[in-house]
């Protein structure tokens, strides 16, 4: 191929990966405005991350080392810092999901635009950091996952800032230790946002062992400092929370599920294949390639976990948006090699918007029946609202009802035994001595037990068994609605 012919291939290809850009942003605020049109919880996430911050503004320890004695019954799965942004913002807007959406929703830019400014520092182009930053956007789970009221946009937000404050202060002599402040703020929004640090440590042992063994041990020293801190303040209920309940199994069929259907969108193997183009050279690994890696094999590991989905690939999208942004706007020498690499990219682009299209119709678009699901919800609500204070209701199965119908929910429990080894003898005692006055479940069922092969594995049979013996489905509520079933003592 000439190098007149190759131009005119880049001229074009250029303005399609472009315009296919500005698409990919326009929508993802498409998504974003219907996130924010509906109140609905759109995942399990949302649902947790509102209670907890809830419950921190309301002065309450939500970090207990025996989850199934202290009220409120809580399972916070994730470190403090996304609940504290949110108990601020609380405080400023008001509280509700819609809010937390919008804490998110400006975080997921601020993040393109860092990544953007890296891709710039690393390859001194401008088109670079755009290309990059447009292309963040553009993957489905930053698509669809981002702009939910979850920790882990904040978490990839402190990671980039991170990589972005060390090469900033790259040449200085002792600033660039200040990204481990936001490697360690990104470890306690979520404790699995490691990929970022640890593939700028990998790449330092190749170019600069000093600077990688000082930059490993600030980070490890506030780290430990403010694990040492939050666990002598819950009295070990951090460490119970953050490492004796994260015991769920590994399930490979379920992370070859996942890779199958993410590695069907063309841009993770292309965008791979260009983001490992800024390959090793004369013996050094580059961070992009140790980026790349290493998001790939933390997330690939991630996904085999019960309860995890493609929300585990931010680091890895993060990544490959920044290999492959250098890459596409690189190559100005060689004008076959860029034009090989834009019609590459455009081709992963444009496959990606049917990906794209089929996700948000999936998850992120609330369909009609949703939206009456929580109407009904509401009417009966009112309906239990009337005939009981949210204190005397065991809440059994779920809180999204609960953060729905913003109730106050004081006593809410999910039995996490199969996955975390919690004792809950003390729920069990208090199911036997009818404690509340009622018991809400969020399936229509006639038996508490019914529940147990559609929960499983996150409800014990014996908790069933016992709401059956001392509790019984109340059929004028029943026969009203299919929202709930109520459980009144016998």
């Amino acid at each position: 191929m000439s190098d007149s012919k190759a131009e005119k291939i880049i001229r074009i290809t250029s303005i399609i990966f472009a315009a296919l850009l500005l698409a990919g942003a326009a929508l993802y605020l498409f998504v974003f405005v219907n996130f924010f049109k509906n109140d609905a919880v759109l995942s399990g996430g949302e649902d947790i991350v509102l209670y907890c911050s809830r419950l921190l503004a309301g002065g309450y320890q939500i970090y207990h080392s025996s989850p199934a004695i202290d009220a409120p019954f809580c399972y916070p799965m994730y470190p403090p810092v996304h609940y504290y942004i949110l108990v601020f913002a609380h405080k400023l807007f008001g509280d509700s999901l819609i809010v937390g959406r919008l804490v998110c929703f400006s975080f997921v830019f601020v993040t393109a635009a860092m990544i953007g400014m890296i891709a710039n520092i690393r390859s001194g182009n401008r088109l670079a950091g755009l290309a990059a930053a447009g292309i963040f956007l553009f993957f489905h789970p930053i698509l669809v996952w981002s702009g939910q009221n979850r920790v882990d946009i904040t978490a990839l937000m402190f990671a980039v800032a991170g990589a972005l404050w060390y090469f900033k202060f790259e040449k200085s002599r002792f600033a660039y230790l200040f990204s481990a402040v936001f490697f360690a703020l990104a470890v306690y929004s979520k404790q699995t946002m490691l990929a970022c640090f640890a593939a700028l440590v990998l790449s330092l042992l190749f170019s600069n062992a000093k600077r990688a063994v000082a930059l490993a041990a600030t980070w490890s020293a506030l780290s430990l400092a403010a694990f040492l801190l939050l666990n002598s303040i819950t009295d070990g209920g951090f460490y119970f929370q953050m490492f004796g309940m994260h015991q769920a199994p590994m399930l490979p069929d379920r992370a070859y599920a996942l890779l199958k259907m993410i590695l069907s969108d063309g841009m993770f193997l292309v965008f791979t294949a260009l983001a490992l183009l800024t390959s090793a050279t004369r013996g050094k690994l580059k961070f992009e390639t140790a980026f790349a890696l290493v998001s790939w094999i933390s997330a690939s590991a991630a996904l085999s976990y019960y309860g995890s989905s493609v929300n585990y690939m931010f680091e890895t999208c993060a990544a490959l948006s920044l290999g492959a942004g250098c890459a596409v706007a690189g190559f100005r020498e060689n004008k076959v090699a860029k034009a090989i690499v834009l019609v590459l990219a455009v081709a992963a682009l444009s496959q990606s918007v049917f990906v794209n299209l089929r996700e948000i119709k999936n998850i992120a678009i609330v369909n009609p029946r949703r939206i009456e699901h929580v109407r009904d919800l509401k009417t009966a609500a009112d309906k239990l609202k009337s005939r009981y204070s949210s204190e005397n209701m065991l809440l059994y199965d779920t809180m999204e009802p609960a953060l729905e119908l913003n109730w106050d929910v004081r006593m809410n429990y999910v039995e996490y035994s199969k996955i975390g080894g919690v004792d809950d003898d003390i729920l069990m005692r208090m199911i036997r001595n009818k404690q509340w006055d009622a018991v809400v479940m969020s399936y229509d069922i006639e038996k508490a037990v019914d529940t147990y092969p559609v929960a499983f594995p996150k409800f014990a049979r014996e908790q069933l068994e016992a709401i059956d013996d001392n509790y019984v489905v109340d059929p004028d509520f029943k026969s009203n609605q299919k929202s709930f079933t109520l459980f009144v003592p016998r």
